[in-house]
């Protein structure tokens, strides 16, 4: 990430702010021109509905321009370790494994 990003931050915008979010992770994904950008992963509450641009747009009016998420992905169910918390590594190495699931991919080296 280009600038140091406390994704505690952009993370309490989400879950606590937005009514559809049910759980989320942010993490640092590989970009080609800032070496990470930020990217949330996100499961929505039962019955709840929200776009990954609505996500986005929601956080540029809260955190800062670099905080902001570049790219949101939604997922039935985030994966956990065995006490139950966010496995923010797994996240991480997949997006550094699966890097065609990042909308600027081709752009990757």
């Amino acid at each position: 990430m280009r600038s140091n990003v406390f994704t505690v931050v952009v993370e309490n915008v989400l879950a606590a702010e937005h009514a559809a979010i049910r759980e989320c992770a942010v993490v640092g994904a590989p970009h080609p021109e800032w070496g990470e950008a930020v990217v949330a992963v996100v499961s929505l509450r039962e019955g709840a509905a929200a776009t990954p641009q609505e996500l986005i747009d929601f956080c540029r009016g809260k955190v800062g321009k670099w905080e902001a998420p570049k790219f949101v992905q939604i997922v039935q169910e985030l994966p956990k370790g065995g006490t139950h918390k966010i496995a923010k590594h797994q996240i991480r190495a997949g997006f550094r494994q699966h890097p065609d699931t990042l909308p600027w991919c081709d752009r990757l080296e």
